[in-house]
């Protein structure tokens, strides 16, 4: 984009391929701004690739916050991630900054299935909390606790909860 002139308060504007553009002082002011927000955003038209194992990465802390890591297994749509003080989750691919590219489901079976209860390890503490499994991802569950907190949590490390018979 480039600034060619202005006649009273129109501007002439030139872009690339000998497109030129007349606009008027707000129109100018807003097109500005987005150009702006568009290289502080990365640039126009540039992508970062995407995360692969041993990128850095910004994940979010089983505590809620975004704490730099890096990806230790891609598994599926899941990413396991290191943190600096060397303790480790499991996250959804997508949601790491920059995202990793997910892959297929992988075929590998879990003990427990959707909606079964059970008792999991919370990952700050690894103490062992009960809960209900929200989806299986191969060898791996999303447990959510009975106190609303969610996390990601290797099929092995879940005890089942026997259901009291009737």
């Amino acid at each position: 984009m480039t600034f060619r002139g202005r006649q009273g308060h129109t501007f002439w504007v030139s872009f690339e391929r000998n497109q030129h553009l007349f606009l008027d002082r707000l129109s100018l002011r807003f097109l500005v701004h987005v150009f702006l927000a568009a290289f502080a955003l990365g640039g126009c038209g540039r992508k970062t690739p995407p995360s692969t194992v041993g990128s850095e990465v910004q994940a979010l802390r089983a505590d809620g916050t975004l704490a730099s890591a890096r990806i230790v297994e891609l598994y599926g749509k899941l990413a396991r991630v290191s943190f600096e003080d060397k303790t480790e989750a499991w996250q959804l691919a997508v949601e790491l900054e920059p995202p990793a590219t997910p892959a297929s489901t992988p075929e590998d079976p879990c003990s427990v299935a959707p909606d079964d209860r059970i008792r999991a390890p919370w990952t700050l503490t690894n103490t062992m909390y009960a809960g209900r499994v929200r989806e299986t991802h191969g060898r791996i569950a999303e447990v959510q606790f009975d106190d609303g907190d969610r996390t990601w949590v290797p099929c092995d490390a879940i005890q089942p909860i026997e259901s009291p018979s009737r």
